[in-house]
């Protein structure tokens, strides 16, 4: 669509909207460091045999599908970011990805049934503390484990909120507004 002329968005919405993109692309961006770190440690597990297949499929769900998902949007937003605010459409971000999005529902359907696995297993995972070249990607199981398989499940409650306030900082005659409220239903 052709960008709109910029007296629609005025500076003192354009300064609050910059500060909602700013924390989408800088939370998005950790986020997506956090699981590539979860990746590493599931993949360090299964290349030190410290759990059975079985067993990490139940503590890490289908984790490189939610990575994958999450670098693509990521590329999106930050393609949006780069715009001016008349040219971004995260809501036609957040509408494409939609059926992607899918993702967390077995991850996080998961997640309880991860937490178990963890005090079950915890013996045998911090058996993984010691070996070679995991240092990077090392999670503690009581305490670090836990904390990074319950982002998604933060995040994806997250996304409504952000748009929410994105919605909100958009002008109601912005040619993306629309598509910021399609996006929220």
């Amino acid at each position: 669509p052709e960008p709109a002329p910029a007296a629609l968005c005025p500076a003192a919405c354009s300064d609050e909207r910059i500060r909602v993109v700013t924390v989408l692309l800088e939370t998005g961006r950790k986020y997506v460091h956090d699981l590539e770190i979860l990746q590493q440690y599931a993949g360090a597990l299964a290349q030190h045999a410290i759990l059975p297949p079985d067993t990490l499929y139940l503590l890490f769900s289908n984790l490189h599908q939610l990575v994958d998902v999450q670098r693509r949007f990521l590329i999106c937003v930050e393609e949006n970011a780069r715009r001016t605010p008349e040219e971004q459409h995260f809501g036609h971000v957040f509408r494409s990805m939609e059926a992607d999005f899918s993702v967390y529902e077995p991850f996080c359907a998961n997640y309880a049934q991860a937490l178990e696995v963890i005090a079950r297993e915890s013996p045998r995972l911090v058996r993984l503390r010691g070996m070679p070249g995991v240092a990077e990607c090392y999670l503690e199981p009581s305490y670090d484990l836990p904390a990074f398989l319950i982002k998604p499940v933060q995040r994806i409650c997250k996304y409504p909120l952000l748009l929410e306030q994105l919605r909100k900082r958009t002008p109601p005659d912005a040619p993306c507004h629309d598509e910021l409220v399609e996006a929220l239903t």
